[in-house]
């Protein structure tokens, strides 16, 4: 059950530090520890996660991490589509990286059927499909891309590099014991175009505040990046 103001949770909070992937611009500068430890408080704050202190001892531990997640680049091979599909789980969860996965190989089983010559791609990270199978109605990946509006808009945030911040909480006495139990985990990503690390990483953790600890079914999105 989520906290309420009546009933805070009271935490302990850990910065597990940057973690990028992919081919990432050098000189991107970093937000500081302190800034993020700082918004990170404030936003668990209204979410009704309070610090622990003498008289309130704690009950989860959040621990958060950060960083970009850009494409391999043209000359890393990506087996598998396996840089695409982490960033899938970062930006639609678990079960659409999944769909997401079977539909890729549908259409590449497509694209050796039907292969000519070689065709471009539909999104960074997949293999050249040919002009036949791309100009197809039955292309698995664009009968995909065409089933909703969310789904559209999920291939194209995967399609571009983002930035990420993972929210996880686990139960304090179980860390104590060496077992970690999670209890719920956030995942927060916003495209990396006309943005920056050092801006980006504080706005998704501000605007992801309300989503901490909530049940929810698949991807929402925020039209704005500021707090």
């Amino acid at each position: 059950m989520a906290p309420t103001a009546d009933r805070p949770a009271y935490v302990v909070t850990h910065g597990g530090g940057q973690h990028d992937f992919g081919q990432v611009p050098a000189g991107e500068r970093p937000p500081s520890a302190e800034t993020l430890d700082q918004e990170m408080a404030l936003a668990l704050g209204r979410s009704h996660y309070l610090p622990a202190d003498a008289n309130h001892p704690p009950s989860l531990l959040v621990v958060f991490t950060w960083g970009a997640h850009d494409s391999p680049g043209d000359d890393v091979e990506d087996p598998g589509y396996r840089n695409l599909l982490d960033r899938a789980v970062l930006v639609g969860g678990l079960r659409f990286a999944d769909e997401l996965k079977e539909v890729l190989k549908r259409n590449d089983a497509v694209a050796v059927a039907t292969s000519t010559q070689p065709f471009g791609a539909q999104l960074p990270g997949m293999r050249p499909t040919s002009a036949a199978s791309l100009f197809q109605s039955v292309s698995p990946i664009e009968t995909f891309r065409r089933r909703d509006t969310k789904t559209e808009h999920l291939l194209q945030h995967i399609a571009d590099d983002c930035y990420y911040v993972v929210v996880s909480a686990f139960d304090y006495s179980s860390v104590g014991r060496g077992e970690g139990r999670l209890l719920w985990r956030t995942k927060l990503t916003a495209t990396a175009r006309g943005a920056s690390l050092a801006t980006a990483i504080p706005a998704l953790i501000a605007n992801g505040a309300r989503y901490f600890g909530q049940e929810m079914i698949g991807a929402e999105f925020l039209a704005h990046r500021g707090p």
